[in-house]
């Protein structure tokens, strides 16, 4: 009874410090009504591409592979990659309409890029895109985070670098 309680008491202590998993986190999400498997795909500098066919390099793991309401009855429409740490130099995320199973086009998804520190969460960049067609990919941003984890002025683009299939 003695372990329970102390161990109750360690939980308090980690909640009311803010436990984080990582530094950096990049989220998509898409409509809850929709019927559709997308993807969400990160390449952190020096890494592989992190997404449902390769869940995790050094420094990024995809938490969940969400299959819509079709494959995945607790599909919340959402997937999430984190990172431990914020390497310096270019990453890329893409979002991928891998299937729709109501055929109901476009497809909008948000995917927004938050850091965590001791301050709380920041955004450092959300963006809406929209996907009409299985199999599409689209890079959501290119960017450049310098050795302090800050978004390199002027580095945010959108060329295209497919990262499904890349390995």
């Amino acid at each position: 009874m003695a372990m329970a309680a102390l161990a109750l008491i360690a939980a308090t202590k980690a909640t009311q410090a803010g436990v984080t998993q990582g530094s950096l986190v990049i989220q998509m999400r898409w409509d809850r009504a929709s019927d559709s498997d997308m993807d969400l795909w990160v390449e952190a500098p020096g890494d592989a591409p992190v997404g449902f066919s390769h869940m995790a390099d050094t420094d990024c793991n995809l938490l969940r592979d969400d299959l819509g309401r079709a494959l995945d009855p607790e599909s919340r429409n959402e997937e999430m990659v984190v990172c431990r740490g914020m390497p310096a130099g270019e990453w890329i995320v893409d979002a991928m309409l891998y299937r729709s199973y109501d055929d109901a086009f476009p497809v909008d998804v948000t995917v927004t890029v938050m850091r965590i520190d001791g301050g709380g969460v920041r955004t450092v960049l959300s963006r809406r895109v929209d996907l009409t067609r299985e199999g599409q990919q689209v890079t959501v941003w290119r960017f450049t985070l310098d050795g302090r984890g800050r978004l390199v002025p002027g580095s945010v683009n959108e060329l295209p670098m497919p990262l499904y299939g890349k390995r």
